[in-house]
This record gives C-alpha cells, sequence and structure tokens, in this order.
C-alpha cells in the first residue's frame, strides 16, 4: 500500500509545479520524439522534433541514463488511459478557444483549472517508486517546465481579440443620442458572452462531466 503521507511530503520538497507532473510521465516519449506523448497533445502544430528540443536539458543530463529506463515504465501505465487523454484534448481545445482581451485573467484561469486536474489525477497514481525517479531529476523536469510554459503563455496571447471601439454611426432619424450607445453596449456585450459560453461549454462538457 502506497504512503500517502511520504509521497505528499516527497511532493511539497520537490517544488514541482502543477504542469511538472505533465513534463515527468511524458520525458521519455518526448525525449523519444513520440507522436503519442500527452505533451504532443498539449501542442497539436508543433513537431514531435521541437518538444525534444524542449526536453534537451533533461535527455543531456548526466542523469537520464539512470532513469531513462524507469522514466519509460511510468510513461507507459500512462500512455493508453482513457481519462488522461479526454483531459489533454480538453486543455488542448481551451487553449485554443478565442477570447476578449479584457478576460485574459479568466480564461488563464481555466487553464489553470484544468492543468490542476491533471496534476492530482497524475499525482494520485504514482507509487514511491515513481516519486523517487521524480526527485532524482526535480531540477531538470523544472527547466523543462519553464519551456513548456512560456509555450502556453504565448499561445494564450496569441488567441486574444484585442476590444476595439464599434464605428460610430450617424444616427437615424428615430435613434436618439441616448439610443445610440446603449446599442453599442450591446454588440459588445454579446460578443464576450458568446466567448464566455464558449470557453464554459468546453470546461462542462469535457472536464466536470469526466470526473
Amino acid at each position: 500500500m502506497i504512503n500517502k503521507k511520504k509521497i505528499n511530503e516527497s511532493i511539497t520538497e520537490s517544488a514541482i509545479s502543477p504542469l511538472g507532473y505533465i513534463i515527468f510521465i511524458d520525458a521519455a516519449a518526448s525525449v523519444a520524439g513520440d507522436r503519442l506523448g500527452y505533451v504532443k497533445m498539449m501542442f497539436p502544430s508543433e513537431t514531435p522534433d521541437i518538444i525534444k528540443r524542449w526536453y534537451s536539458i533533461l535527455s543531456n543530463s548526466q542523469k537520464y541514463p539512470d532513469v531513462q529506463d524507469k522514466l519509460k515504465g511510468i510513461g507507459s501505465r500512462f500512455s493508453n488511459n482513457p481519462s488522461l487523454k479526454v483531459l489533454f484534448n480538453s486543455l488542448a481545445k481551451i487553449k485554443k478557444s478565442s477570447y476578449a482581451e479584457e478576460d485574459k485573467g479568466s480564461h488563464e484561469n481555466d487553464i489553470e483549472l484544468l492543468i490542476k486536474r491533471i496534476s492530482v489525477y497524475i499525482k494520485r497514481k504514482l507509487t514511491e517508486d515513481d516519486i523517487s525517479v521524480l526527485e532524482s531529476i526535480v531540477e531538470e523536469i523544472n527547466s523543462v517546465v519553464e519551456k513548456v510554459s512560456q509555450k502556453i503563455d504565448d499561445e494564450i496571447t496569441s488567441m486574444a481579440i484585442p476590444t476595439e471601439e464599434m464605428p460610430e454611426e450617424e444616427p437615424n432619424e428615430e435613434e436618439t443620442e441616448e439610443e445610440k450607445p446603449k446599442t453599442e453596449i450591446k454588440v459588445n456585450e454579446r460578443l464576450k458572452n458568446k466567448l464566455r459560453k464558449k470557453i464554459k461549454e468546453i470546461i462542462r462538457t469535457h472536464l466536470f462531466n469526466n470526473r
């Protein structure tokens, strides 16, 4: 039986972010340039070679040969997990969802929530031996996390829709100056509500219904 207290203490000592657990279980697949890795699912437009380069700090480390086979074993246990695949597909969709620029904070929180959910799912299935491997390469894993985090930030930023002023129109005889701004506010609110609804629908369908 796994000593949960010991594992939780080890996790705290390692100072691994939630994203670190994704990097960890997918390390062997990503270093090998495996197209089926979860990181590849997170970044479907990136080639396996680019993802492999993100892991260069780990693969070039003197520690890697000692843990390579163990990482392959850890990865194989997670590779065909249906629940994880659903969660990662959800993450990829949320990252690619457009949003109003002023709602960036909310959009980032939605993505962070899903990454944390994936992390919790992974941590619950790690053994004491898995944690020992993680502890031995914690610095290398964190270095990869920095690169992947930057890539996620860049993707989120690229999906923002700038908030633009609605073009001014000449009021007709039936439109008063008081009615005109109300129309503009309606259009802007409709756009924001549509974007929020899209994001919430993805989370509700692919996240909360797959606990």
